[in-house]
C-alpha cells in the first residue's frame, strides 16, 4: 500500500504541476495578447496625432502663403497659440523610440518659428 499512495502523490503532484504550467503559459498570453492590443493603440494614436499636425501644417502654411496673417492680425496671435497647443499635445505622445513623433514636433518647432516671424503683424506700428 505504501507504493501506492506513494505513486497517487507522485501522479498528483504531476497533475497539479502541469495544471500550473497550462495557467501560467494562458495567463502569458493574455499578457502578452494585451500587450499588442495596447502597442496597436498607441501606434494609431500616433498615428493620429501625425495626421492632425500634418494638416495644421498645412493650414498654417497656407495661412502665411497667402498672406492671410498679415492682412488679419488676430489670426497671428491665435496661430502661434495653437501651434503651442500643438508642440505640447506632440511632446505627450513623443517617445525616444518614435522617429515620426520626433519629426512631427521638429516641423511644429520650425513652423513655430515661421509664425514669430510673422509676430509684427500683430502690432501694425511694428512693421
Amino acid at each position: 500500500m505504501g507504493q501506492s499512495t506513494q505513486d497517487d502523490r507522485h501522479t498528483q503532484l504531476t497533475k497539479r504541476r502541469e495544471q500550473l504550467r497550462i495557467s501560467q503559459k494562458a495567463y502569458r498570453n493574455r499578457k502578452r495578447g494585451e500587450y499588442n492590443r495596447l502597442q496597436k493603440r498607441v501606434d494609431e494614436l500616433e498615428n493620429g496625432v501625425q495626421e492632425i499636425n500634418d494638416a495644421f501644417l498645412d493650414i498654417s502654411k497656407l495661412l502665411l502663403d497667402t498672406n492671410a496673417i498679415q492682412t488679419r492680425p488676430y489670426l497671428a496671435s491665435a496661430l502661434r497659440e495653437v501651434t503651442r497647443q500643438c508642440l505640447s499635445l506632440a511632446e505627450l505622445v513623443q517617445t525616444p523610440t518614435s522617429a515620426s513623433s520626433q519629426d512631427s514636433t521638429e516641423n511644429a518647432s520650425n513652423h513655430s518659428d515661421c509664425v514669430h516671424l510673422n509676430d509684427s503683424a500683430d502690432h501694425p506700428d511694428a512693421g
